[in-house]
């Protein structure tokens, strides 16, 4: 597709070129529907415009785009452009206001990415993107990150008082890279997720020490609204499942958590294993 408006939808896809390792193309119009349903629904709450926007919600810009969304009217939204991971600095999506863009990075859209109708998904990153359009349209970029805000409203999830501080505090501003330029943007970012041994010394009973299990806690800056699950890998001269617990290869974060942790119990055996 190029330059052309896909069907059902008033978001225009612009310069988006069919990649063979982007498997949820074809997904790209239930998307577009999703996010037409979701902004439809906000435009119903001037609280959470409020909520978003404070002093700047009554604005006669976005009391416009409140009328035009809640009868299904989204033909002023910003063009859309799918762009390669390798783009990004450690994002999802990104809008630019020096040519009214939103991009993409595919990796919403390939097979093992977050369900497309949820938070984590490509529609939630596109509702953020186009709140980061609409705050560009009624005024100067202040501190804070509006998107991010209204992404976890309209999706219905809690924020603690540390996240709405983070939120209103963040500094979303980054660039991305299209034709070899760089373009100033507002991201809509990875998480980080770090790990360390927290307890590093674990042993056996028959080692003449007491039970001891080890621990590593992983850490995740970001939103923390929803789960996030993280894979890992396990190496080392123990076996898993034998000289501990057998360790899954995962670990989920729950909602509202910035830790989750990784027990490691040994399996007590008669096997001499020195330090």
């Amino acid at each position: 597709m190029s330059d052309s408006q896909n069907a059902g939808s008033n978001f225009v896809l612009d310069n988006y070129v069919g990649n063979a390792s982007v498997f949820g193309a074809n997904q790209l119009p239930d998307i577009l529907g999703l996010v037409q349903s979701k902004l439809q629904q906000a435009a119903a709450s001037p609280d959470l415009f409020a909520q978003v926007f404070g002093d700047k919600a009554n604005t006669a810009e976005i009391q416009a785009m409140r009328s035009q969304w809640s009868v299904g009217d989204f033909s002023q939204l910003p063009s859309i452009q799918i762009l390669s991971a390798a783009n990004f600095n450690n994002a999802l999506g990104a809008y630019a206001s020096s040519n009214q863009t939103v991009y993409l990075s595919d990796t919403l859209l390939k097979y093992n990415a977050a369900p497309i109708d949820s938070f984590s998904g490509a529609a939630g990153v596109l509702v953020e993107e186009t709140f980061h359009w609409l705050d560009d349209r009624v005024g100067e970029d202040t501190k804070g990150d509006e998107g991010e805000f209204a992404r976890n409203l309209i999706f219905g999830l809690s924020l603690s008082g540390d996240e709405l501080t983070r939120i209103k505090q963040e500094d979303d501003r980054g660039v991305v890279v299209v034709n070899g330029q760089l373009i100033s943007v507002e991201m809509a970012t990875l998480p980080t997720v770090t790990i360390a041994a927290t307890d590093a010394a674990s042993a056996e009973v028959i080692a003449g020490q007491v039970l001891n299990p080890g621990r590593f806690t992983l850490t995740r800056t970001g939103s923390t609204a929803s789960t996030l699950t993280v894979d890992y890998t396990v190496a080392g001269t123990a076996t898993n499942g034998i000289d501990y617990s057998n360790l899954s290869g995962s670990v989920t974060f729950a909602a509202g958590a910035n830790k989750a942790f990784v027990d490691v119990n040994v399996i007590d055996d008669a096997d001499f294993e020195g330090a």
